[in-house]
């Protein structure tokens, strides 16, 4: 009765990449990549220092598009968190 795990350790766990940006159609969107299955916290800002929670991404393979709910007001900041 000894199981064997088999698992990845999280410093090995390349960082979700952020592509640059887009306004097409009164709305602002980018691509992410990462790993499938990658749970990823999506937070916005609008000084910096305050961050709130947009979205929680189970990131897919390939390209993972992300279209913002409402239209920028003014500076807009994104970043993305592993969790």
């Amino acid at each position: 009765s000894h199981p064997i795990r088999k698992g990845i350790p999280a410093s090995s766990v390349p960082a979700p990449i952020m592509e640059p940006p887009s306004f097409s159609g009164g709305q602002f969107g980018f691509n992410m990549k990462g790993l499938p299955g990658l749970a990823v916290d999506l937070e916005s800002s609008i000084d910096m220092s305050q961050w709130d929670k947009v979205r929680i991404f189970i990131l897919e393979g390939g390209t993972n598009r992300f279209v913002s709910p409402t239209s920028p007001q003014g500076a807009q900041f994104f970043r993305t968190q592993v969790r």
